[in-house]
């Protein structure tokens, strides 16, 4: 017995000595997530975990489901008021799901159905009389089998288990009756109810036991793992098994009780670990700056440059300079040396060129210019400082070098603006400026921040203060300045960090606060140059541009305080937080180098170098889920995930909608983008997970919500959401067809008001004409009785031969309009007035001193001398009337029998006699 026991006590000894061997080789690493009661968990004791199709984390717990979205725990549980279903206890043992999506929960030894469509339970087989259930193996043809302690087993559907459909008995310990089981690419695992591990070869289909940790005799969970392996839960740790000989434990969690476990779609691990649930999440590798001194507090890169031989030279804030090459690295001295230990070189280095000689620039921050000249293993250093001399450097501190076509040095400097460098035979310089040359340079501009060289001469300065172009052939250059403007393809942010231009010749410039500015126009020898933006608005991670760089592949990189993003060739963005690197320190404003397929990045902690394969954003595409709808305050119980609709009733206008991303590793905020067609099609982007509609009017919309995976890209499917609101009556078609009927009838009863109004106004008109034609009766009366009667055929004869001259020419005119309008039923005295341009009573007294009769007398007397004539030519009394100027044949009757006598049909036959 003594024997047995060493003998297992060294089988396990060479057991843990290689498994922790092998898992340190792996060097698998997590950060754990622990949740209970404190946060949302209802209850601390887990029995079971799943993930369900569309990424929902589902946990059974001795006080009924919970359902975890990345961001809460919702409860569900049986309660007296259930008009469904009331389970026998809260406490769920088990849960499965089925093939319509719905969970299948046993609880006390029966089997329960939570359907998601109503989120109510539901007894399964209740007029049956089943046995204990042991567990649920749900199959590919919509049913399940119902598996009981003693093997016997019944078939009922997913969508209505209401009866059994057949029974009969099954081996427990057989793979299509496990509890637990999984498959790698080549095995499948399954436990029996012994505590073995048993395994299917799927390619022999042989069937045998998996070797184990002799200390091993209960299995609590098999899961498919990452990498062709699965995970096993067992009484004495958690395991990986690649094949059924090759196993080991999970790296800290070697000898733990894990009771239950469930591995989701990113390789995240869930346990029931009391009190609580753990997740564990695998931990991403993170690419950190290299810093060299390690005893400084910062190492902050100012100047970065790859010069002709491949060298990389690097400069701090510390005064070194650093000189790799072949993996060694130099430090510049002030003496011109270079030596493997570190040595300062006394300078704040901003900036760093070599032309077209060889010969390299330094530019300093309050120092002036350094040259560099190589000579035999190290350099010959000659100083430019400030002067006060006429063509004297005119600024210590340069941020930018750069050669134009002709070779000639420019220097830009932060507070003298531009420098042109110009050399005698004896290499003495002479530095032309604002000062002494460049009178009409850009008032403001004088702190520059970088050159953009071109072939053709022109030159691009980046200041504080706007862009600068001009041409380098001419030797007292016009100047251009581009600024923000309040107008459409304006550039946005006056401070030019920096400026580069990919292959297709494509100039971008990075604007501190205006994001990534692209020039449009071809002519940049110009005030009004156009631009496009890449900005926060199309994704860029910030707007606050530091510097920006092409890669090998013409992929913009562009670089702000805490984040890096690059912006590909078919215009999408991608953004990597300063959590991606290590999160203790901010980018420089230094332009990064781009070496094959290695970017060299400035920091405050030294240098970031990484590699454009090995600098990835994570794939995982979760889906974005509808947690809960709340309508006019109350919650809308149903999973509008399976059943993607929602129909509000007439009064129902309000809508809260709470949404989330199933991603549960995240290193990024996640970001939502949502639109309402129908509604507003323009698409929204927010950080909260929740959408309020307010007043929404009746009709029918689609809700499309989609978000950033936890690694910030935008690559989640869309989730759609149709709603529906019924009408209010006014709403209604019928309503708008009856509202339109008594429109219409509306105005028709005005245009008959209106018609009879217009009626009326006619015979006042009527009558007024009459009284006036008493008042002219009375008047001609008066003068026939002075001897002074005028036949009605003579009158405007009589007329003319009295009036004076002035008189003539208004009667002349009045008689022509009247002759050419008297035909018009509905002439006034006003549109006589308007004609002959004066007011009625001046019309009135002019009439009567020219012609001694009233406006409306000589209307009418018009009339019936025309009605005279043509009743002698024939016509009929009606046509008469009309012809006339009467809209009436018994007024214009009554009108000529009060003229002439007799009425119209009497003289007519007056005229046949």
């Amino acid at each position: 017995m003594k024997k047995i026991y060493l003998t297992l006590l060294l089988l396990c000894f060479m057991f843990y000595s290689g498994v922790n061997i092998f898992a340190q080789a792996i060097g698998s690493k997590f950060y754990q997530k622990t949740f209970d009661q404190s946060n949302g968990l209802p209850e601390n004791t887990v029995s079971c975990i799943l993930q369900d199709k569309f990424g929902y984390i589902w946990v059974s717990t001795w006080d009924g489901l919970a359902r975890y979205d990345g961001n809460e725990f919702t409860h569900f549980k049986s309660t007296t008021s259930d008009k469904s279903c009331l389970l026998p206890s809260n406490r769920i043992n088990w849960i499965t799901e089925t093939s319509y999506s719905d969970i299948w929960c046993i609880v006390n030894q029966k089997v329960y159905l939570f359907r998601r469509s109503s989120l109510t339970f539901e007894e399964v087989c209740p007029k049956e009389q089943l046995r204990p259930i042991r567990h649920i193996c749900p199959q590919d043809n919509h049913k399940s089998w119902l598996v009981a302690q003693d093997g016997t087993a019944y078939e009922v559907a997913d969508n209505h288990p209401q009866k059994v459909l057949r029974k009969f008995k099954v081996n427990l310990d057989a793979e299509n009756t496990a509890v637990y089981k999984a498959s790698t690419g080549d095995f499948s695992f399954f436990a029996d109810t012994h505590g073995n591990i048993k395994f299917r070869n799927l390619y022999t289909l042989e069937i045998g036991y998996a070797k184990k940790n002799p200390l091993v005799n209960l299995i609590y969970g098999i899961s498919k793992y990452r990498n062709n392996s699965v995970l096993v839960s067992t009484n004495h740790g958690v395991y990986v098994y690649e094949t059924p000989t090759k196993f080991y434990p999970l790296p800290g969690w070697e000898k733990q009780y894990m009771r239950y476990l469930c591995v989701d779609k990113q390789g995240n691990i869930w346990m029931a670990n009391y009190p609580g649930l753990t997740e564990l999440c695998p931990i991403k590798e993170i690419i950190t700056p290299h810093k060299i001194a390690i005893e400084q507090k910062d190492e902050f890169i100012r100047a970065l440059y790859q010069d002709k031989l491949g060298r990389t030279w690097i400069a701090d804030k510390n005064n070194f300079i650093r000189i790799i090459r072949d993996n060694k690295t130099f430090y510049l001295s002030s003496n011109g040396t270079l030596s493997e230990s570190r040595s300062a070189f006394g300078s704040n280095i901003y900036c760093i060129y070599e032309d077209y000689l060889g010969n390299f620039w330094l530019g300093t921050k309050r120092n002036g210019l350094f040259k560099l000249t190589p000579s035999a293993g190290k350099f010959d250093i000659t100083h430019y400082p400030t002067t006060t001399q006429q063509f004297g450097l005119n600024c210590s501190s340069i941020y930018a070098i750069t050669e134009d076509a002709q070779h000639n040095l420019w220097l830009g400097t932060h507070g003298g603006g531009i420098n042109k460098a110009v050399f005698d035979k004896q290499g003495n310089a002479k530095f032309l400026n604002a000062k002494n040359t460049f009178k009409n340079y850009p008032e403001g501009c004088e702190k520059v921040r970088c050159f953009y060289s071109m072939k053709n001469g022109v030159m691009l300065v980046g200041t504080t203060n706007g862009l600068v172009s001009f041409s380098t052939k001419e030797k007292n250059p016009k100047f251009f300045l581009n600024q923000e403007k309040v107008k459409e393809n304006s550039m946005i942010g006056n401070d030019v960090m920096q400026i580069a231009a990919n292959k297709k010749g494509e100039i971008y410039l990075a604007n501190f606060g205006g994001g990534v500015n692209i020039i449009t126009s071809k002519q940049l020898l110009s005030n009004d140059l156009t631009f496009k933006q890449v900005n926060t608005l199309n994704g860029l991670a910030s707007d606050a541009s530091l510097t920006l760089a092409f890669d090998s592949q013409d992929n913009l990189w562009t670089i702000s305080e805490m984040a890096i993003s690059k912006y590909n060739r078919n215009h999408t963005i991608t953004n990597f937080s300063i959590r991606d690197f290590g999160d203790n320190f901010i980018f420089s404003e230094v332009q990064p180098i781009c070496i094959g397929k290695q970017i060299l990045v400035g920091t405050t902690q030294g240098l970031l170098t990484f590699s454009l394969d090995k600098l990835k954003k994570s794939s995982f595409s979760p889906a974005v889920v509808i947690n809960h709808i709340f309508v006019e305050g109350k919650e809308r119980l149903q999973d509008f995930n399976i059943k993607p609709s929602l129909v509000l009733e007439k009064d129902e206008r309000n809508l809260i909608i709470n949404f989330s991303t199933l991603d549960f590793n995240r290193s990024a905020p996640i970001l939502y983008k949502y639109k309402v067609e129908g509604l507003d099609d323009d698409w929204k982007v927010v950080k909260n997970t929740s959408l309020n509609l307010a007043n929404i009017p009746a009709g029918k919309y689609t809700l499309e919500v989609t978000s950033t995976n936890g690694d910030g890209m935008w690559n989640c499917p869309i989730r759609k959401l149709s709603i529906e609101v019924k009408p209010k009556f006014n709403e209604t078609l019928f309503a708008k067809v009856l509202y339109s009927i008594l429109l219409i009838a509306l105005g028709f009863f005005i245009y008959i008001i209106a018609t009879y109004i217009y009626r009326l106004r006619a015979q006042i008109e009527e009558v007024q004409l009459a009284t006036n034609e008493k008042i002219e009766k009375i008047s001609q009366r008066i003068h026939e009785l002075m001897g002074n009667k005028a036949s009605l055929e003579d009158l405007h004869t009589d007329v003319a031969d009295k009036i004076i001259d002035k008189q003539r020419e208004f009667t002349d005119k009045l008689m022509e309009y009247m002759n050419q309008n008297i035909e018009r039923s509905e002439l006034q005295v006003g549109d006589i007035a308007a004609h002959m341009g004066m007011s009625k009573t001046l019309l009135y007294t002019k009439t009567k001193e020219a012609l001694n009769c009233t406006p409306l007398t000589l209307i009418n007397d018009l009339r019936i001398k025309r009605a005279v004539k043509l009743l002698e030519s024939g016509n009929n009394v009606s046509s008469v009337a009309y012809s006339c100027g009467f809209s009436d044949p018994h007024y214009f009757s009554r009108c000529f029998k009060k003229a002439m006598g007799c009425s119209p049909s009497e003289y007519n036959n007056k005229n046949e006699e």
